[in-house]
């Protein structure tokens, strides 16, 4: 199977630098989530789709011939096993970072769940330093971390991945909001808030970063297809899009019977992410 390429060719920022943008996206913009609160629904909704994301990046992965059999590997905010379930069927052994402790436990629940024993965790961020064998991994993942936890420098968190990898580093994340919502949501967002949904465009971002350090970054599109209860569906639509508005009653109301007027019982939904990866070289500073 060829995955689709990825390169958002979009200008993202003249007036100032990559890095100062970034700054100022982090500071106007930083998604805080409560992980420990939602650790057991979101651990839930992944067994449901047996891991299928993590299993097409880690299809993707094996067929740039990222990931080697019985190779290493460090995965950066693991959650509940999304990389781990998926990939310790194919890796040697992995190290599971995840700054939750509801996450990690979760995690463990799960590994115990498939019989995954290949793998440790540590309950910590990754710029803790609690890493132990630091430039051991032959692949160094970081899924979604970026735009999660959102870390101010961005370079020096591109760093200390390229720091702990023999071999490659990868990130997988979604493209910009308005590339990766589907029409039903784009108007679910602008009926509530009465704008166009903003761009947020973290990946981008992150790839126009890599190629100024001058890193040979490739990208590929994976698609998967996540099953989810309408409850839990209407649930996420409001803690999204409460973080952009103060909802009421009414809005809440209104968000319910949007959603449910166009699924019953449980939705389909069509999701896309974006895997890239370079690798590394012993020259990087």
């Amino acid at each position: 199977m060829k995955y689709e390429p990825y390169w958002n060719k979009n200008e993202i920022c003249r007036d100032s630098s990559l890095y100062t943008y970034w700054r100022d996206m982090y500071e106007s913009d930083r998604v805080i989530v409560d992980w420990d609160s939602l650790a057991v629904s979101y651990s839930r909704r992944k067994r449901r789709n047996d891991f299928k994301f993590g299993r097409e990046v880690l299809s993707c992965l094996v067929e740039e011939e990222v990931c080697s059999k019985g190779g290493s590997a460090l995965d950066l905010g693991g959650g509940p096993g999304s990389l781990l379930i998926p990939f310790s069927g194919f890796m040697g052994w992995m190290v599971v970072l995840e700054p939750s402790s509801m996450m990690c436990l979760e995690l463990k629940r799960n590994a115990h769940r498939y019989g995954v024993r290949n793998y440790s965790v540590v309950n910590c961020g990754f710029l803790d330093g609690c890493i132990s064998n630091a430039g051991g991994f032959d692949v160094v993942i970081g899924s979604h971390f970026l735009s999660w936890s959102f870390f101010k420098d961005v370079k020096r968190v591109l760093l200390g991945m390229e720091r702990n990898s023999r071999e490659f580093c990868c990130l997988v994340g979604r493209p910009d909001y308005c590339l990766a919502w589907s029409e039903w949501e784009k108007e679910l967002w602008k009926s509530v808030v009465g704008e166009e949904i903003p761009s947020r465009p973290v990946l981008d971002t992150t790839l126009h970063v890599l190629s100024d350090m001058g890193r040979d970054v490739f990208s590929r599109v994976v698609w998967h297809k996540e099953f989810i209860s309408v409850n839990s569906l209407v649930g996420r639509k409001i803690r999204f899009i409460g973080r952009y508005k103060s909802l009421n009653y009414e809005d809440k109301c209104f968000i319910k019977d949007f959603v449910e007027s166009r699924f019953s019982g449980r939705a389909c939904l069509d999701r896309c992410s974006v895997v890239s990866w370079w690798p590394v070289s012993q020259s990087y500073s």
